[in-house]
């Protein structure tokens, strides 16, 4: 397990990166100032996640809060890709093998950074979030994400099926509570919105595991004991039932 304890800043700056291609090595160094490449960096950690958290997260937010500026939008949008930003790099440091096998371009896997660099910049966005939340009145939701995390990835619970799905689905509600409490200011859900939430996590309770399905592989090399690992059969006309119960 890394811990913040065990990093400086010289850890992170100047970047360094040694690739391998047969049996020449080279080392690349990158300038502090090189900010594109450090955007498209941290892009890659959450860009898998653009399409399943970011979008539908600040719709469910914008639909539910009452927002009185399109300045709201964007401090949630912000709210949100800082949050799913400490997840995706504290995920990526434990799964490594799996990214490498699933998607090879990610930044650890593909050598635009080091597990050691990743890790800094995930315990310095710790406290980031915490500041952000206590600001915009989402401080509870904050908390259950970063504590939500430390169980699914430091405490190892990823690697099993069931609670894994659980604490995904605390993750998400989290996500979409935290970001409606931006999006009303004050960080009051009327009624509602908690019946929504209610709602959300229902089915996402029920559907989670279908993410599991193209992940089949990576999730074998882990040694992780998802549902489509353990019914290969009969997942996918379960799934199919739930999506036809639900609708």
């Amino acid at each position: 397990m890394l811990s913040p304890s065990s990093f400086s800043l010289l850890d992170l700056y100047p970047l360094r990166l040694t690739t391998s291609s047969d049996d020449d090595s080279r080392v690349y160094s990158f300038p502090q100032l090189d900010l594109m490449h450090h955007a498209k960096t941290l892009y890659l950690f959450t860009k898998s996640d653009i399409k399943t958290i970011i979008i539908p997260v600040t719709l469910f937010a914008s639909l539910l809060a009452p927002i009185d500026s399109y300045s709201r939008i964007w401090t949630t949008l912000v709210w949100i890709w800082v949050h799913l930003l400490h997840f995706c790099i504290a995920n990526q440091c434990f799964s490594v093998s799996e990214d490498a096998s699933n998607k090879p371009w990610r930044p650890i896997p593909s050598g635009r950074i080091t597990p050691r660099q990743a890790s800094l910049i995930r315990w310095a966005l710790a406290p980031a979030c915490l500041s952000m939340s206590s600001v915009h009145g989402a401080l509870p939701a904050s908390c259950t994400l970063l504590v939500a995390t430390w169980l699914y990835n430091d405490m190892g619970f990823h690697e099993h099926g069931l609670i894994k799905n659980l604490l995904n689905v605390i993750g998400y509600v989290a996500f979409e509570a935290g970001a409606t409490m931006v999006a009303a200011w004050h960080g009051h859900i009327h009624g509602g919105a908690a019946q929504a939430l209610g709602l959300s996590g229902a089915i996402i309770l029920t559907t989670v595991h279908a993410g599991d399905i193209p992940d089949v592989d990576g999730d074998l090399i882990q040694g992780r004991r998802t549902l489509p690992i353990l019914f290969p059969k009969s997942i996918r006309p379960m799934l199919a039932a739930t999506l036809l119960a639900w609708s």
